[in-house]
């Protein structure tokens, strides 16, 4: 049962200035890619479930994932925009697709793994 708790139960710091929350953000990146690529990479650790093993994945992947759809997402609309090229064309399948997609992805993170 879950519920709200009207008290502090962690006090910490945060980075205030933007230069250094790219900063520990670039740290986590670097020891998320640290673990794994080292020898206790969780995706080969026997003790953890198959779904544990695919969200530690989904976790340390999105850092690559995003390093690659950013320039993305801006050179597509200028491409679109200046050449009149677009990169898809929305109809039955691209939708039945991307529901299929979108629904697999949210059932995945849904899941309990105890």
């Amino acid at each position: 049962k879950a519920g709200y708790l009207n008290e502090y139960l962690a006090i910490g710091e945060a980075p205030e200035e933007i230069r250094n929350i790219f900063r520990q953000r670039s740290r986590w990146c670097k020891g998320q890619m640290q673990v794994l690529f080292s020898r206790y990479c969780p995706l080969l650790d026997t003790g953890l479930t198959l779904g544990m093993r695919l969200l530690y994945t989904s976790v340390t992947w999105c850092y690559v994932t995003n390093t690659l759809a950013v320039p993305c997402s801006v050179l597509v609309p200028f491409i679109a925009l200046v050449f009149g090229v677009y990169p898809l064309v929305l109809n039955r399948d691209f939708a039945l697709a991307a529901t299929l997609f979108y629904t697999s992805s949210t059932l995945v993170t849904m899941v309990r793994f105890a």
